[in-house]
């Protein structure tokens, strides 16, 4: 069920959210930090990244809408402290600044525009050094079908060269969805290799970030590949999960 609330892109006012006429999925993110750890990350942050694989006519859209502290209905009269709802997929929004102890923020997701989707969000805590990784996943998909066990791969990848990963396709799979994000936001190419060693797709990347989707065989192997157009090295991270039959 869609929910178009705000009406229209850049309204200041935030999202209705209720169990009835304006569904939203709910989630509560915790973040602990120990005694000091602000003095020493003065930029620290929490990325949030939203995707799905779009099942319809390239038409489904997906807000992200996050409050700090607990909030439950919303009457779209509160404004957002953060929020990532520019039409794009993926959706990418940042938490900050971050304060030491435990601190709770809470993540609306709306379906504004869905044709049943599944939709992921992934969550990283960005200290400058490196980060810690959090993935979650909302299905907006028929009860027949629904995202399987998800996996995911790092690796640095070389100037000009690629990495490689393989995919096992369980018996009760439909398609497979991959993401893949490179470090800076440089340019990657995501690719999927069937079995046979047939590329069923290719993707570019649009600010360090691409997502694929395509029908796969069950029980069969495939490889996902990341190409680094780039001079340098970069660091990758992909994740993979499969559409099941329940």
């Amino acid at each position: 069920m869609p929910n178009q609330s705000p009406l229209g892109l850049g309204q200041l006012e935030g999202p209705r959210c209720n169990d009835n006429t304006f569904p939203c999925d709910n989630y509560t993110l915790t973040v602990t930090l120990p005694a000091g750890y602000i003095a020493l990350h003065p930029n620290a942050s929490v990325k949030v990244t939203m995707y799905w694989t779009d099942i319809g006519a390239q038409q489904s859209d997906y807000d992200l809408y996050m409050y700090r502290g607990i909030v439950t209905t919303l009457n779209g009269s509160q404004q957002a402290d953060y929020q990532a709802a520019s039409g794009a997929n993926p959706e990418v929004g940042s938490i900050s600044p971050l304060a030491d102890g435990t601190n709770q923020y809470s993540l609306k997701i709306v379906p504004y525009v869905t044709t049943l989707e599944t939709v992921h969000v992934r969550m990283e805590l960005l200290e400058g050094t490196g980060s810690i990784c959090l993935e979650s996943s909302a299905s907006y998909s028929q009860p027949a079908t629904g995202p399987g066990q998800t996996s995911n791969n790092s690796s640095s990848v070389s100037g000009g060269q690629q990495s490689s990963s393989s995919f096992s396709a369980p018996a009760n799979v439909k398609e497979i969805s991959v993401l893949a994000e490179a470090s800076g936001g440089l340019p990657i190419k995501l690719l999927l290799v069937n079995p046979a060693g047939l590329t069923l797709k290719t993707v570019d990347s649009t600010n360090g970030i691409a997502v694929l989707s395509a029908p796969v065989t069950p029980g069969g192997l495939y490889t996902i590949k990341v190409v680094n157009v780039n001079l340098g090295p970069v660091s990758v991270w992909t994740v993979a999960t499969p559409l099941v039959s329940r």
